[in-house]
């Protein structure tokens, strides 16, 4: 798990979450500069392995 908060996109997109409670994947990369793909693996990573869940209407929360 060190690995995956090591990595600065990660952290950054924990940091949105926590500062606006949830998102869409589209606002997330927007907010970050990034690509949707780019997104989206993050997102998944970080999906499983507990640190955010994806609720109603595809929006994800961070999960701590």
């Amino acid at each position: 798990m060190n690995e995956l908060l090591q990595d600065q996109t990660n952290q950054d997109i924990l940091e949105l979450l926590e500062k606006n409670n949830e998102m869409t994947l589209g606002g997330i990369v927007k907010n970050l500069g990034i690509s949707a793909e780019r997104g989206l693996q993050h997102m998944i990573t970080l999906k499983r392995k507990g640190l955010v869940k994806v609720e109603d209407h595809a929006k994800y929360a961070l999960n701590i």
